[in-house]
């Protein structure tokens, strides 16, 4: 596995699938090393994961994580 160090001309692209999804949904791009998802539906599982670009590189995109949004006040924020 190729470890990415983070320069600050990496964009990271955050994607989603809800739980009973088949399909990855784009959510946005970020230059940081954390990202805040908000607006999620109370009881819903979200899996998230983040692909890695910089010039004419990509990552293979990261292991999925699983976030269950319990309220509608949480905010779900990823960070590196």
């Amino acid at each position: 596995m190729k470890k990415w160090s983070v320069l600050p001309t990496t964009t990271f692209r955050v994607e989603m699938m809800l739980s009973e999804g088949k399909e990855w949904i784009f959510v946005g791009n970020t230059t940081k090393t954390k990202y805040e998802h908000t607006g999620q539906t109370p009881g819903v599982t979200i899996y998230y994961r983040i692909t890695a670009t910089r010039a004419d590189m990509e990552s293979e995109p990261s292991q999925t994580v699983s976030v269950y949004a319990p309220s509608a006040q949480t905010a779900l924020r990823l960070a590196a």
